[in-house]
């Protein structure tokens, strides 16, 4: 780490109307996480990367490599060992469930389906009309004009080999241009973005207090505080042969309401970084 030469971005963003973010291997029930995770986060950075051409040999959203084709956010996970997010405090937010029509074909078996009268097959179920479409609920957050900050710590060297000029510009200008933290339709704007550049590095064991969330591996499982939930995050899964690791995640505040609360914790083990007063990011 003593080597790495490390880059702080900090951006401040609103949502329109909340957001929703779908766990993996979740499909007819698409439950919502509470807060944008680390994956969510690259990917919202590396769409304005992609769309001002800024990945070296990128021409579109996905790429191909040895684990075959994956979103091109792939590309940008060596470069940002750390991200983190929190809400602005004194906002809160709710999940609730929209229920929606959706193309429900791909969840069917693939079985045959007779007519009871006469017995005719007709075909395989999950083909004919009536069961082409349902009624699926979706969970979402419910935050309208709610604030909050992504934190990314960013590795200068792997970012130096991945775009077409300086590191600083390029990651300035795509946070910058962030639309969307979620589904497509999860809309943000950014309010400010910021590079903070010289970041210190501290080793554990060490008490600090922090806005962000991080693995709960690095914390002391008898020093946490009450003013705190898990969520179970995960890294990779860019592409269908890419193994998603699955960690729990330590969120300061409150899942009732959503919310963020600073809180003090005892870091054993990893790397913690402080870009602000109480945004240490630990990894």
């Amino acid at each position: 780490m003593a080597t790495r030469q490390l880059l702080g971005l900090r951006v401040e963003l609103t949502f329109h109307w909340g957001f929703w973010v779908r766990a993996p291997f979740t499909s007819r029930y698409q439950e919502t996480l509470t807060i944008p995770p680390p994956t969510t986060l690259i990917g919202a950075l590396a769409e304005p990367l992609i769309h001002f051409g800024l990945l070296n040999g990128v021409k579109g959203e996905v790429v191909k490599t040895d684990l075959g084709v994956s979103s091109a956010a792939a590309i940008l996970d060596s470069a940002i060992p750390a991200v983190s997010f929190y809400f602005n405090e004194k906002q809160a937010g709710f999940t609730y469930e929209d229920t929606n029509k959706y193309i429900t074909l791909h969840y069917h078996q693939l079985v045959p389906e007779k007519d009871e009268k006469t017995g005719t097959l007709l075909g395989k179920r999950r083909y004919l009309p009536q069961y082409r479409m349902g009624a699926l609920r979706v969970g979402k957050v419910s935050m309208p004009n709610g604030r909050g900050t992504a934190c990314y710590i960013i590795d200068l060297n792997e970012a130096r080999k991945l775009l077409v000029d300086n590191p600083e510009e390029c990651f300035l200008k795509a946070a910058s241009n962030i639309t969307r933290v979620g589904s497509k339709e999860s809309i943000v704007s950014v309010s400010r973005a910021e590079i903070l550049p010289n970041l210190n590095v501290l080793k554990p064991p060490l008490e600090v207090r922090t806005k962000c969330y991080f693995p709960y591996k690095l914390a002391e499982a008898s020093s946490e505080p009450r003013e705190f939930y898990i969520e179970k995050f995960w890294r990779g899964g860019w592409s269908r042969k890419d193994k998603l690791i699955f960690e729990d995640y330590i969120i300061p505040g409150t899942r009732v309401p959503i919310s963020t609360k600073p809180t003090n914790f005892k870091i054993v083990d990893g790397y913690v970084i402080m870009l602000r007063d109480e945004e240490v990011l630990c990894f």
